[in-house]
């Protein structure tokens, strides 16, 4: 709360006085963030276990993927509500996860769309 004027204004952004948009973009940051940990411990975990000869646990390649689709969303909504200012703590990082996450999915896509089926049957 601001003595001045009453209203409540956020610690990085003094001129946002609605709480519930930098409550979305904490929330936004806190779940990018997550998902971005965990899509690089599954990663972690897919190469441990790769190496260690280990069956292949299929939990780890969805969970992944779903942690990806989560990141990316989440760093998108970030990164719309804290467009007016770049010096927000975490600007960087959303723009790094993004982009990371994003062109993740679209190789996914890709070899999905070019997947070619007729060797299999």
């Amino acid at each position: 709360m601001s003595a001045s004027d009453g209203h409540w204004q956020s610690q990085w952004h003094p001129a946002t006085t609605d709480r519930f948009a930098v409550i979305l973009m904490d929330m936004a940051k806190g779940v990018f963030i997550i998902a971005g940990v965990w899509v690089l411990l599954c990663a972690l975990a897919e190469l441990f276990a790769e190496q260690l000869a280990w069956p292949r646990v299929p939990f780890l390649f969805v969970s992944q993927l779903v942690a990806t689709l989560i990141c990316f969303l989440a760093s998108l909504k970030f990164l719309a509500q804290s467009r007016t200012s770049a010096e927000i703590p975490g600007y960087t990082l959303g723009v790094v996860a993004a982009v990371l996450s994003g062109l993740w999915l679209a190789c996914v896509g890709y070899v999905a769309l070019t997947l070619d089926f007729s060797v299999i049957g």
